[in-house]
C-alpha cells in the first residue's frame, strides 16, 4: 500500500521534472537563436567595416597615384637646383655691370659738370 503513493509521486516528479527539463531546453534553445543573430549581425557588420576599409585603401592607393615619387623628384629638384644657381651668377653679373654703368655715368656727370663750370668761368682756369 505504501508503494503505490511513492509511485504516485514519483510520477508527479519525473513529470515536474520532464517539464523543467522542456523549459530548460526551451531556454537554451532561445539563447542559441540569440547567438545565431548575435552571430549574424557580428558576419553583418565585418563584412561592412572590410567593405569600408577595401574604399579606404582603394582612395589611398588612387590618392598615391597623384604623388611625385622620389627619383623624379630628385631629379627635377637637382634640375632647379642648378637653374636657381645659375640665375643668381646671372645677377651678380648684372648687379656688377649696374654697379661699373653707375659709377661711369657719375664719373662721366662729374666731368661734364667740370666741364661746363670752366667753359661758363673762363677764369677758373
Amino acid at each position: 500500500m505504501n508503494e503505490i503513493p511513492q509511485l504516485e509521486m514519483c510520477a508527479k516528479q519525473a513529470k515536474a521534472c520532464e517539464q523543467h527539463f522542456l523549459y530548460i531546453e526551451k531556454i537554451i534553445s532561445v539563447k542559441f537563436e540569440a547567438i545565431d543573430k548575435a552571430m549574424i549581425l557580428a558576419a553583418e557588420e565585418m563584412k561592412r567595416r572590410l567593405h569600408e576599409t577595401n574604399n579606404v585603401r582603394e582612395q589611398l592607393s588612387r590618392q598615391a597615384d597623384t604623388f611625385v615619387n622620389t627619383d623624379y623628384y630628385r631629379m627635377e629638384h637637382t634640375g632647379l637646383s642648378k637653374e636657381v644657381e645659375l640665375l643668381r651668377d646671372w645677377k651678380n653679373v648684372q648687379v656688377g655691370k649696374s654697379a661699373a654703368t653707375n659709377l661711369m655715368a657719375a664719373l662721366s656727370l662729374m666731368v661734364s659738370f667740370i666741364m661746363a663750370v670752366l667753359h661758363f668761368f673762363p677764369g677758373l682756369r
